[in-house]
Parts: structure tokens; sequence; C-alpha cells
């Protein structure tokens, strides 16, 4: 019974995960559009919508394997 109970906790520690970083990065893309959009504004330019997403889908890419090699570099540093 209670390897039964693990298993289901771990499945639904990974959808809890998965919600989380789901909300992050709908965060992230919401921000990062809204400083692409200021910019352009800025400069008297316009962006279209595909391009502010395919910015913001890289970005949290990108945020994210900066977040790992941080955490790799501060692991081997101990």
């Amino acid at each position: 019974m209670e390897g039964g109970g693990g298993i289901g906790s771990s499945d639904v520690e990974r959808e809890d995960e998965d919600a989380a970083t789901d909300i992050l990065r709908d965060r992230f893309r919401l921000c990062t559009i809204s400083i692409a959009e200021a910019e352009a504004k800025q400069n008297n330019m316009e962006i279209s919508q595909p391009i502010m997403t395919c910015i913001a889908d890289l970005a949290f890419k990108y945020a994210g394997q900066s977040s790992s090699l941080s955490s790799l570099h501060a692991t081997i540093g101990d």
C-alpha cells in the first residue's frame, strides 16, 4: 500500500511542477511581450505578434538554461 501511495504522490508532484512551470512561462511571456512592445513603441516601430511570441519563448528557454548552468556551477564549486 505504501509504495502505491508514493507513486501516486509522485505523479501529483509532477503535475504540480508542470502547472507551476506553465504559469511561470505564461507570466514570463507576458512580461517579455510587454517589454518588446514598449521598446518598439519607443523607437516608433511595430513588432508582429508571432515575432514577440518567438522572442518570449526563446528568452524563457535561455533563462531556464542559465538557471541550470548556475546551479551546476554552484554544485561544482562546493
